[in-house]
Parts: C-alpha cells; sequence; structure tokens
C-alpha cells in the first residue's frame, strides 16, 4: 500500500481485482486476501498487523470487514 493511498480504497481495489480473477476461475480466498492486505500495509500499522497475524496463527478466523474497520 502507498502512503498516499486510503486503507478503504485499496482494499477495494483489491476486492475488485479479486472478483475479475473470479471470472477468469481462479478462486482467491478471503484469508489469501488477508494475508496479502497484511503483508503489504504500511509500518503505521504495524500493531493492527501483528494482532492479526496472531491471530491467523493461532488459527482463529480474521474476516476482511473487520480487518477494514480496523483500518
Amino acid at each position: 500500500m502507498r502512503k498516499d493511498k486510503d486503507p478503504d480504497e485499496w482494499i477495494t481495489n483489491l476486492e475488485r481485482l479479486r472478483e475479475h480473477i473470479a471470472e477468469c476461475g481462479k478462486t482467491i480466498y478471503e484469508n489469501e486476501l488477508v494475508m496479502h492486505i497484511l503483508y503489504h500495509l504500511l509500518t503505521e500499522y504495524d500493531n493492527i498487523n501483528d494482532q492479526y497475524l496472531k491471530d491467523l496463527d493461532d488459527r482463529k478466523n480474521v474476516h476482511l470487514e473487520n480487518l477494514r474497520v480496523h483500518l
């Protein structure tokens, strides 16, 4: 994610890309999209990032909409 980009807009664009890819026959699961988002967040979101990565490591369900709200 670029510094000048709003996280909500960025996630919306990723969701659109996910839909286009699905139309081509490849499924990108929600947890894969969440992982992509977490790995590409700016350092200013490190606290949120760390918590969500810990939840994933603990095999907890992490929902895209919850992540979006926290960002």
